[in-house]
C-alpha cells in the first residue's frame, strides 16, 4: 500500500457510546463473515493511557523494559502477538492488511475516523438522542444500529441484523471494485484530476462520476522518479524526456550496451 488513504480496502469503525452495543454487533459481523470464508482483522481503542497486555516479570516483560521498541511472541498453541512502539493507527491498519485480513473493524476511534472518506462507520446509539450527537460531521455512515429503539432510520439488533451484514457486504464488493480500478492508475496521488487522492477517483469511477481516461498521470510512463522513498508524478512529456535523456548518456558511455528495454537505475545522492 503506497497511498496513506485506505480506499480499496474495507475498514469499518464503529462507533457509539458505552453498552451501545457496538461489541455485540462487532462479535456478530466477524462470526458472519469468517462463516462466508472472509479473513478479518479487529482493532480496538482503550482509552486508558497505562494499559499493557504484558504481565510484569515475564520475559516479555523485561525485554520491553530493557528498552526494546516492538516485542513479539510465538507460542506453541499457534497464536502469536506483537507489542510496543507500533506508531499510529494507519500503520496498524496496514500491518492488519498486509497480514491478509480481507475487512477490518474498528472499536472507537472516532476523533480519528469520523471525517476520513475512506473508512466506513456504523454508530450505535442507546436512543433516539444520541443520533444527531453522533452521526453530526461524520462521513461514510453505511448504518445507525440500536439494541433498545428503532425505526427513524435506525436499524434494531438483533432482530435487524441481516440488515447490517447486507450493508458490509455491499461495502465490501465497494471496495473490491474500488481496488480493481485503482490497479489501472499509478498511485501518485498528485491531484491533477481535482481529488485528494487516487482512491477518491478509483471511487468516482466505481460510481460513474469519472472515467478512467480522465487520469492525467495514466499510461505510458517510460520512467518513474522517487524522491525520498515516494514517486513524484511526471506527465507523458517529462517521462519520455527523462527516458530519452539517459538512454543518450549511456549510449555513449564505453562499454555500455542499452537498447532501451532495460530496467535502468539512477541513484543521485
Amino acid at each position: 500500500m503506497r497511498s496513506r488513504y485506505l480506499y480499496g480496502y474495507p475498514v469499518i469503525a464503529v462507533l457509539g457510546y458505552k453498552n451501545s452495543g457496538k461489541t455485540t454487533l462487532i462479535s456478530l459481523l466477524v462470526n458472519s463473515l469468517q462463516r462466508r470464508g472472509v479473513k478479518v482483522g479487529v482493532i480496538k481503542h482503550i482509552a486508558d493511557k497505562y494499559f499493557t497486555i504484558d504481565t510484569p516479570g515475564t520475559d516479555t516483560w523485561k525485554f520491553r523494559g530493557c528498552g526494546s521498541s516492538v516485542v513479539g511472541y510465538v507460542a506453541d498453541s499457534g497464536e502469536a502477538g506483537l507489542y510496543g512502539d507500533l506508531g499510529d493507527l494507519g500503520m496498524l491498519l496496514r500491518f492488519f492488511l498486509e497480514l491478509g485480513c480481507e475487512v477490518v473493524f474498528l472499536e472507537g476511534f472516532s476523533r480519528w475516523v469520523r471525517d476520513r472518506g475512506d473508512v466506513a462507520k456504523i454508530v450505535c446509539v442507546r436512543g433516539y438522542s444520541e443520533v444527531s450527537e453522533l452521526t453530526e460531521g461524520v462521513v461514510n455512515v453505511i448504518a445507525v444500529c440500536s439494541p433498545y429503539v428503532s425505526g427513524d432510520g435506525i436499524v434494531k439488533l438483533p432482530e435487524q441484523f441481516n440488515e447490517v451484514l447486507t450493508r458490509v457486504l455491499k461495502y465490501v464488493e465497494l471496495q473490491r471494485k474500488v481496488r480493481e480500478v485503482l490497479t489501472q492508475l499509478p498511485g501518485l496521488d498528485c491531484g491533477k484530476c481535482g481529488l485528494r487522492c487516487c482512491g477518491e477517483f478509483a471511487l468516482a469511477v466505481v460510481r460513474g462520476l469519472r472515467k478512467l481516461e480522465e487520469c492525467r498521470a495514466r499510461g505510458g510512463s517510460l520512467s518513474r522518479v522517487t524522491v525520498r522513498g515516494r514517486e513524484v508524478a511526471l506527465n507523458r512529456f517529462v517521462s519520455k524526456l527523462l527516458h530519452d535523456i539517459v538512454l543518450a548518456i549511456l549510449k555513449n558511455l564505453k562499454g555500455v550496451e542499452v537498447t532501451g528495454a532495460e530496467h535502468i537505475e539512477v541513484i543521485v545522492e
